[in-house]
């Protein structure tokens, strides 16, 4: 993601945010259905505002979420400390350049985050992070209709047919709200540009598979824009299986874990 992205993305992320947590943590069937017996230490990569690192975060022993955006990290921190979760640790970093040591976490979760990273440089980095039979779960979009998705009255319309749901499951001012930031300027700017850098679902399935041999890929039912990623770490005879704790003594990650 490049300077201008990062700051448009800064100037969505309340809207962005509100949003997500209205609708609530996508990916987080799939991620409970692989996470490890026992988990750990988790990554949410592409955390967001923490919508989903603050759930998963019930079921590890503790969760570390990344995000480039330093206005989503601050909604996350936000939100964590109204849960009350103490076991959670947002940082900013960059998918591209991700500042932790090989091999330090049990389980990797992503969600509609990846496709706007370089897959060639995010996938293997991303891998590298798992302890032998660590898990990887990793969703995101791809593009039924290429060209439709780059036209802003096509988004505008998928929106607008929305309305009833929305209005039906979350009342009229939620839906206003929600309706208010989709329909924004901005956001349609944002999200025609971002269609173009999404796969078809050939060309998702080759380049994952291409980086994560052997992998799981599913098409969640009646969401054929929608690619869900299984995978997990071959064994090694040579991997020490007691790692640096990834955690100081005020529970954050600690400097053993960053490169």
């Amino acid at each position: 993601m490049n300077k201008g992205q990062r700051t448009n993305f800064d100037f969505l992320a309340e809207g962005y945010s509100f949003w997500a947590w209205v609708m609530g943590p996508r990916g987080y069937p799939e991620a409970l259905k692989a996470l490890p017996e026992s988990t750990h230490f988790a990554l949410d990569a592409g955390c967001g505002s923490g919508v989903l690192s603050l759930q998963l975060a019930d079921h590890v022993d503790y969760m570390v979420g990344v995000d480039r955006s330093f206005l989503m990290i601050k909604l996350a921190k936000s939100h964590q400390d109204n849960l009350k979760k103490k076991n959670v640790d947002f940082i900013v970093a960059d998918l591209e350049k991700l500042p932790f040591k090989d091999k330090c976490y049990d389980f990797v979760v992503s969600n509609t985050v990846l496709h706007v990273t370089q897959l060639e440089v995010t996938l293997p980095g991303l891998r590298r992070l798992l302890k032998p039979r660590g898990r990887m779960v990793l969703c995101d979009i791809v593009s039924i209709h290429p060209r439709l998705d780059a036209y802003p009255v096509w988004r505008i319309f998928r929106i607008l047919r929305n309305i009833p749901r929305y209005a039906f499951s979350h009342g009229f001012y939620t839906m206003w709200r929600i309706l208010r930031f989709l329909m924004s300027p901005e956001w349609i700017q944002y999200i025609c540009k971002d269609k173009k850098k999404k796969l078809t679902p050939e060309a998702f399935k080759e380049i994952y598979t291409r980086f994560l041999p052997g992998c799981r890929i599913e098409s969640p039912p009646k969401k054929s824009w929608r690619m869900v990623v299984f995978w997990e770490a071959p064994f090694s005879e040579n991997h020490k299986t007691t790692l640096p704790s990834t955690l100081n003594n005020e529970g954050n990650v600690s400097k053993q874990t960053l490169r």
